[in-house]
C-alpha cells in the first residue's frame, strides 16, 4: 500500500476474491441456519461475540399479537434466571423487557400464555427458587404495565403450567402441577387481573398432573389433559366450569398431551405421544370426556414435544420433534380431522427441536418457533403457503438486545468496548478484554439508567478507562478507578432532560482529561450544542463552553450527528449538523486554547449528511467523512482551524456506504467500517491519506441470515491493522474481530 509507513495487510490464500472495482469481497457459503448461527470472522480475521446471547427457548410461550403475522412471547432466560416479554413476526423476536427483573433467584420456568379479552397477554410460570406459582398480567399491549401476582405458596407449586381465559367470564384460569404432592390443581381467578381467586385440587390419585394442557370451550365447560406418572399414561379432567367439580378418564399410555376444543360443544380430541413415540389423535366419546376416550383414530410419525395450532382454515397444525433422529418437524394437516396430512421437516439437524410453539399466519400457512438445543437459541420455520412446500428458516432470537458498540483500544492493543444492553430499560456495559483479539474479556455494568444514546470510551494515558453515556434523559460520566475498571466514580454532566439526540461524544486529551459533546434540546430554548471540560482526569467537576445555538423549533435530523476530536494544543476540535428549514448545516469549532476560554465556530459545508466521523492527521489537520448521496467524500483541513475554503474534499471510491467510524492507519491512511449486503462487516481501507484507491477487506459475516447487517467501531492496533468492536443489527449482538495470529494460517498465505 501507498504512503509512508503504510503496514500491508495479509492476505490469505483462497479467502477473498478481487472484483474488477478493486475491492474485495468474501466468499458467501450459504448454510442451514441450524448450523451457522452466529457470525464468523473472515479474512483471517477471528470473530468474538461480546454479549447479547443467553440461554433462551427451553421454556417459552407465545400467542397472537395486535396486527396479522405477530407475537407476543414470554421467554426464559436459563443463565440469568428471568423471564422477558418478546415481540415476534415473522422475521424476528426481540426480548424487550425483563419482566421479572425485580424479583430474586431463577424465576419464569414452566410459563404458559393466553390471550386476554381485551388483546393483551397473560402468563403464568414458576419461581423455582421460591417454588410458587405465579402470573403476570399484562395491562398494555408491551407488558410495559402490568400486575404480577403470587397466586399459590403452598408447597412447591407450579413446575408445569397451562394458562387458559375462561370465554365466559374473561378471567385467567391456570392449570398446574403440585410437585410436593404430587398433585394436579387448578387455579380460578374470580377478577381480570386475578387479585381474587382460589386454588382446588383436580386429581390426587398417585404421581398426576406433570405437563398439563388447558383448554376452556365456548361454553366454560373445562378440560385438562395431563400426564399420570403412576400409570405411564395421560388422564383429561372435565367440569362443566372451572369451580369444579372433575371428572376424570384415563386416555391409554403416553406422554404430551394437547387438546383441541371447538368453539361450540362437541366431543374434543386429544393429539399425544404413545407408549411407541408416534404422534396420535384420539377422540372423546363424549363432548363431557365421561365414557372415556375413543382407541387411537390415527398414528403419525415418532414424536416428542408437540405443539398445536388450528391454522385459520380450521385444520390443525402439530409441530414435534423426530423421536429417534431429533430433527424438527410438522404434520400439517389438510382436512379438520387431520384424515389427510403432510409431513414436513422444518429442520432436519439433530437437536433442531428441543421444545416448539405452532402458530400460524394470517394466510394459513404454518409458522413454528422452536429451540436449537446446541446453540440456545429459538429459530423459526416460516411456510410459503399452506401445504408448506418451502421452509424459511432462521434464528429469531438469541438472547437480550446488546447494541450501539464503540471502543478504545489501550497502548498494547487491547480493545475496551461500550455498549448498551436491554436490561432494565437499557443500561450501559463496559466489556476489558484480556489480549488484543479479545479472546478473553470482563464485563462490567455501568450505573447509567434508561440509557438511549450511542455511548463513548476512551483511554487515559495511565490506561485507566472512561466512559460518557446517557442516563435518566441526561448524561454522565463514569470514572475507572484502575485499569480493570474495579470501581470507580460517576457524576451527572448535564441535567436530566438535557437530550442526547442519539449520541454521546469524548476525546482524551495528551494529559489526560476528558473532553465531552453534547446536546441539549429537551425543555429548553434555544437547543444548545454543548462542550464540557473535565477540570481533571477523574472528571470530578468541569466547565461547559457553549458552541452553538438553533431555536428549539427548528426541525432537527431524528439523531442530530456530532463527533469530537483533540488536535494541536490539547484544544479539542469539534463538528456536528443540523437542519434549519430543511436546509443543513454542518458546523465546525475550535477551542482557543486547552481550557477553551474561547471558541472559534464556522460552517464548512451544508449537505445532508448520515454521520460525521472525525480524526486528527500527524501534522495536526483534522480529516472527516461527510456520507452524501449519492457518494462519499473525505475533507481535509488545511490547517487545524479548518478554515471553510480551504478544506479539500475527494470524493471516495467506494461509493455511499453507512460507515460509522473512521481511523487513520500509518502514513494517515483512512480506514472506515463498512457493511455489504449478506451479512458481511468489514474495512474500506484507503491506501494513502487522500485514498486515491482502497479495498475493501471482510472481516466478519453471517451466511445463515443474509438479511444481517453490521454497525463497526474501526481502530487501528500497533500493528496498523484495523480492528472492530461490531453491533449486529439483526439478532443485537456484539461482537470484536481482529487479525488473527499468522500461526493460524500456518502455511495459508499467498507468496
Amino acid at each position: 500500500m501507498d504512503g509512508a509507513g503504510a503496514i500491508p495487510l495479509r492476505k490469505v490464500r483462497g479467502r477473498r476474491a478481487r472484483l474488477a472495482t478493486g475491492f474485495v469481497a468474501a466468499a458467501i457459503v450459504l448454510l442451514p441456519a441450524s448450523v451457522v448461527a452466529q457470525a464468523v470472522g473472515e479474512n483471517g480475521y477471528g470473530a468474538v461475540r461480546i454479549d447479547g446471547a443467553n440461554d433462551v427457548g427451553a421454556h417459552m410461550a407465545f400467542v397472537p399479537g395486535p396486527s396479522a403475522d405477530s407475537w407476543r412471547g414470554f421467554v426464559h432466560l436459563a443463565d440469568l434466571g428471568r423471564l422477558w416479554y418478546a415481540e415476534c413476526s415473522t422475521f424476528q423476536c426481540s426480548l424487550t423487557l425483563d419482566l421479572t427483573a425485580t424479583g430474586s433467584g431463577d424465576r419464569g420456568k414452566f410459563v404458559s400464555a393466553a390471550r386476554r379479552p381485551d388483546g393483551n397477554a397473560v402468563a403464568a410460570w414458576y419461581d423455582a427458587t421460591a417454588g410458587d406459582l405465579r402470573l403476570t398480567v399484562c395491562t398494555s399491549s408491551d407488558c410495559v404495565f402490568r400486575t404480577e401476582r403470587t397466586l399459590d405458596t403452598t408447597g412447591d407449586v407450579g413446575a408445569g403450567t397451562s394458562v387458559a381465559v375462561d370465554p365466559v367470564s374473561g378471567f385467567p384460569v391456570i392449570a398446574y402441577y403440585d410437585l410436593t404432592n404430587r398433585d394436579l390443581k387448578l387455579y380460578r381467578c374470580t377478577a381480570a387481573d386475578c387479585a381474587t381467586g382460589g386454588a382446588l385440587v383436580v386429581d390426587s390419585v398417585g404421581d398426576v398432573g406433570r405437563n398439563p394442557s388447558l383448554a376452556i370451550r365456548s361454553d366454560g365447560r373445562v378440560y385438562i389433559a395431563y400426564e399420570d406418572a403412576t400409570n405411564a399414561g395421560i388422564r383429561v379432567a372435565t367440569a362443566a366450569s372451572a369451580a369444579g367439580p372433575f371428572n376424570s378418564a384415563s386416555a391409554a399410555g403416553g406422554t404430551n398431551g394437547l387438546l383441541q376444543v371447538a368453539a361450540a360443544p362437541d366431543p374434543p380430541i386429544l393429539y399425544s405421544v404413545d407408549a411407541t413415540s408416534r404422534l396420535v389423535r384420539r377422540a372423546c366419546a363424549t363432548d363431557t370426556c365421561d365414557l372415556g376416550i375413543n382407541a387411537v383414530l390415527s398414528g403419525f410419525a415418532e414424536a416428542t414435544n408437540p405443539s398445536l395450532v388450528v391454522m385459520p382454515n380450521g385444520n390443525p397444525l402439530i409441530s414435534h420433534r423426530h423421536f429417534s433422529t431429533g430433527a424438527q418437524l410438522a404434520t400439517v394437516c389438510t382436512a379438520p380431522d387431520c384424515s389427510t396430512r403432510t409431513l414436513v421437516t422444518l429442520d432436519a439437524a439433530a437437536g433442531a427441536g428441543g421444545r416448539s410453539i405452532a402458530l400460524a399466519t394470517a394466510a394459513s400457512a404454518p409458522y413454528v418457533l422452536y429451540r436449537i438445543d446446541g446453540q440456545q437459541a429459538i429459530a423459526s420455520a416460516r411456510c410459503n403457503a399452506t401445504a408448506c412446500g418451502t421452509v424459511t428458516r432462521r434464528i429469531a432470537t438469541n438472547g437480550t438486545r446488546a447494541y450501539s458498540a464503540r471502543t478504545a483500544l489501550r497502548q498494547d492493543g487491547r480493545p475496551v468496548i461500550i455498549y448498551l444492553r436491554d436490561d432494565q430499560q437499557g443500561r450501559p456495559w463496559l466489556a476489558l478484554c484480556g489480549d488484543g483479539r479479545c479472546t478473553t474479556h470482563v464485563k462490567r455494568l455501568l450505573p447509567g439508567l434508561n440509557s438511549i444514546a450511542v455511548p463513548d470510551v476512551g483511554i487515559r494515558p495511565d490506561g485507566r478507562p472512561f466512559a460518557y453515556f446517557s442516563s435518566l434523559g441526561g448524561t454522565a460520566i463514569y470514572s475507572c478507578s484502575d485499569a480493570d475498571c474495579t470501581g470507580g466514580t460517576a457524576r451527572e454532566v448535564s441535567p436530566a432532560g438535557s437530550g442526547t439526540s442519539g449520541w454521546t461524544s469524548l476525546a482524551i486529551r495528551g494529559d489526560g482529561r476528558p473532553v465531552l459533546l453534547y446536546v441539549r434540546r429537551q425543555g429548553v430554548d434555544p437547543i444548545e450544542f454543548r462542550l464540557h471540560v473535565c477540570a481533571d482526569v477523574d472528571c470530578t467537576s468541569g466547565t461547559d463552553r457553549l458552541l452553538d445555538s438553533i431555536p428549539s423549533s427548528t426541525p432537527l435530523p431524528q439523531n442530530v450527528l456530532h463527533s469530537v476530536a483533540v488536535g494541536p494544543g490539547d484544544r479539542a476540535i469539534a463538528l456536528w449538523s443540523y437542519s434549519v428549514g430543511g436546509v443543513f448545516a454542518n458546523r465546525y469549532a475550535r477551542c482557543n486554547d486547552a481550557a477553551c476560554s474561547g471558541v472559534v465556530v464556522s460552517t464548512i459545508g451544508n449537505a445532508e449528511v448520515s454521520n460525521l466521523p472525525l480524526a486528527v492527521r500527524a501534522d495536526g489537520r483534522p480529516v472527516f467523512r461527510e456520507s452524501t448521496a449519492p457518494t462519499m467524500r473525505l475533507g481535509t483541513c488545511a490547517t487545524a482551524d479548518c478554515v471553510p475554503a480551504g478544506i479539500v474534499r475527494v470524493n471516495l471510491p467506494f461509493g455511499l456506504r453507512g460507515a460509522q467510524s473512521m481511523a487513520l492507519r500509518p502514513g494517515d491512511a483512512p480506514v472506515f467500517d463498512a457493511a455489504l449486503a449478506g451479512g458481511i462487516g468489514g474495512f474500506d481501507i484507503c491506501v494513502d491519506a487522500t485514498c486515491t484507491s482502497s479495498e475493501f477487506v471482510a472481516a466478519i459475516r453471517d451466511s445463515s441470515l443474509p438479511q444481517r447487517n453490521f454497525q463497526g467501531s474501526v481502530r487501528v492496533d500497533p500493528n496498523g491493522q484495523p480492528v472492530a468492536a461490531w453491533f449486529e443489527l439483526d439478532l443485537y449482538d456484539i461482537w470484536f474481530s481482529a487479525p488473527l495470529p499468522e500461526a493460524v494460517f500456518a502455511n495459508g498465505f499467498e507468496p
